[in-house]
């Protein structure tokens, strides 16, 4: 019995030091890319990252890593889509990153993994102006043990199979173009034309969608926004002198009295904010009920389920509204004690 001890001892040390390990996605550029026509490609990358592109779950603790890459991301993508012949004079690629992120779960089933993907391709035209090939909005899933390994191996074939994609899309010329600087700004040209991003305010009433918060025309109703002692707010109609809870159901995107707009993502009502062009909300991890998904659920459906499964009660997730889809895009976690 003497040595019990000690071995329990040295079997908690390793499962702990492996727990403390971060995974590291490491890319290959091995995909055939002969016959890519882009001589020159150049990527804007709107991540929001930085060298920490997911996050792995680990062990029976349900702990949580991040997923490091070194070097830079944008740099990186080109090698897959820009011809390797030396000098080739091909046409211009340019690539928009939004989205480039990696997570880990553990249900019943056993681990998923979900590496989300959203990039939009342009090309130069014959008179020197770019035009939008097309925009890959997805999830990649996977199921496995040791999932993580599996998708970070699988990330550099699904960057080969979109390149090779990519590079045999038929270029039709099309009337809706922009010059190289207009396309360097594409985000504030394109929210020059969403009504809502330019209102001095936003109407009162309700917005059942994205697509209506984004015209600026809710449905009218008399809105009336409280919050309450601990921080939370509530939103009521208004029936006369009398106040009714307002009942949200799913095809509730926000709501707005005039002076407060909360956009509202599972029952969590966030006040939305306006800065220097974007929308952006804050949700802490305390707001969500026992047994409902947390705060990192909203950057991707259940896809960022597992970092908020680790996180601090006291975490506080800040999330960024994505103009072209309405959905969220999570750009910071603090600690808000």
């Amino acid at each position: 019995m003497k040595h019990t001890l000690p071995i329990i001892f040295i079997l908690l040390t390793f499962s702990n030091t492996s727990i403390a390990q971060n995974a590291e996605l490491k890319l290959s550029y091995s995909c055939n890319t002969a016959t890519s026509p882009f001589g020159k490609v150049t990527v804007l990358d709107y991540s929001y990252n930085g060298n920490i592109i997911g996050y792995v779950q680990n062990g029976y603790s349900n702990s949580i890593s991040p997923i490091t890459f070194t070097g830079s991301l944008k740099d990186s993508l080109q090698r897959f889509f820009i011809s390797p012949v030396q000098g080739a004079q091909g046409r211009e690629l340019f690539i928009y990153l939004y989205t480039f992120f990696i997570t880990e779960n553990r249900d019943e089933a056993g681990e998923a993994g979900h590496f989300k993907l959203f990039m939009r391709f342009f090309t130069n035209t014959d008179n020197g102006r770019y035009t939008e090939l097309q925009a890959l909005d997805t999830i990649y899933s996977a199921r496995a043990l040791s999932v993580h390994k599996v998708l970070l191996r699988a990330v550099s074939e699904h960057l080969c199979e979109i390149a090779q994609s990519v590079s045999k899309i038929e270029f039709i010329p099309s009337s809706n173009t922009y010059t190289y600087n207009e396309l360097v700004h594409l985000d504030s040209i394109e929210k020059l034309k969403i009504p809502v991003y330019n209102a001095p305010a936003i109407k009162k009433g309700v917005f059942h969608n994205y697509h209506q918060f984004e015209l600026n025309i809710p449905d009218e109703r008399d809105i009336y926004i409280d919050s309450s002692p601990r921080g939370n707010f509530i939103a009521y109609t208004m029936h006369g002198s009398h106040k009714r809870r307002f009942n949200f159901d799913k095809e509730i995107y926000a709501v707005c009295d005039g002076t407060t707009t909360l956009v509202r993502m599972q029952n969590v009502l966030s006040p939305l904010k306006k800065e220097n062009f974007d929308f952006y909300f804050n949700v802490k991890q305390s707001s969500f009920d026992a047994g409902q998904a947390s705060g990192s659920y909203l950057m991707f459906g259940l896809v960022g389920y597992a970092i908020g499964a680790a996180t601090s009660k006291n975490s506080i997730y800040r999330y960024k509204i994505n103009y072209l889809t309405g959905n969220s895009t999570l750009v910071s976690i603090t600690d808000g004690r």
